[in-house]
């Protein structure tokens, strides 16, 4: 395998006001949102972490922050292609068996 299966993909920018505060002046700092993506089917989204998602840390709510998006995002991202690691090379095994079985 020359590439990870599972790879990050990042993208940062503004959030777009609802509501209330589209009419007022109406101003954040930029957010990065970090997913994990599948490249064997085409790209396909497998899960999002934002910056500015509520999470339980250390004991209380925070937000999730910019380097925890993406720290949190590697970390699944890591996760399953462990998984998928594990999975080839199980069928490997099997079919270096099932080939020794056939000769003998």
């Amino acid at each position: 395998m020359k590439y990870p299966r599972y790879r990050v993909a990042t993208c940062d920018g503004f959030p777009i006001p609802e509501g209330a505060a589209r009419r007022r002046n109406y101003h954040t700092e930029r957010g990065l949102s970090a997913t994990v993506c599948d490249t064997l089917n085409l790209w396909r989204e497998v899960k999002t972490y934002r910056s500015e998602d509520r999470v339980w840390r250390n004991g209380h709510f925070t937000t999730r922050g910019r380097d925890g998006a993406e720290r949190d995002a590697a970390d699944h991202a890591a996760h399953l292609n462990a998984m998928h690691s594990r999975a080839l090379h199980t069928e490997r095994v099997r079919g270096y068996r099932a080939e020794l079985g056939d000769r003998g």
